[in-house]
């Protein structure tokens, strides 16, 4: 699997590591990115990615990859897989909140679909929306 395929707990999503300065990040952007301004962060998207620039240490403290990006952690599980073959791979996890993350992985936590979450809801069987890797 190639570089840009991978997602590294506590380090990048493809090319895109965390840590990264700004500037850093900007060389590897194309020109349409989207920026806006949040209480301690930058937020940066293009499509299927988004990225949080703290403004204490203007550092890349999070990278969040969407459905149609690929990446894949463990070589294996990527958007739209279920919880269950996340537990199956990667082993135990934990409910924080609106994210799941895994014991034996700290930097990576998971974000289920919204429209999934009931009264009935089974995050086994539900898809991943949303990877993020962070310091």
């Amino acid at each position: 699997m190639s570089k840009n395929n991978e997602i590294i707990n506590g380090k990048s999503i493809g090319k895109y590591c965390l840590n990264w300065t700004l500037d850093e990040l900007k060389k590897h952007l194309p020109d349409n990115y989207f920026q806006k301004e949040l209480p301690n962060a930058l937020l940066i998207e293009i499509p299927f990615l988004k990225f949080w620039i703290s403004t204490e240490t203007n550092r890349l403290e999070q990278i969040g990859v969407s459905e149609g990006f690929g990446a894949k952690f463990l070589g294996k599980i990527g958007i739209g897989d279920t919880f269950a073959k996340v537990k199956n791979i990667a082993g135990d996890f934990f409910d924080e909140p609106y994210t799941y993350q895994l014991t034996n992985y700290p930097g990576i936590c998971f974000e289920l679909k919204e429209e999934a979450i009931d009264e009935d809801f089974d995050e086994l069987v539900n898809p991943i929306e949303f990877i993020y890797v962070y310091i």
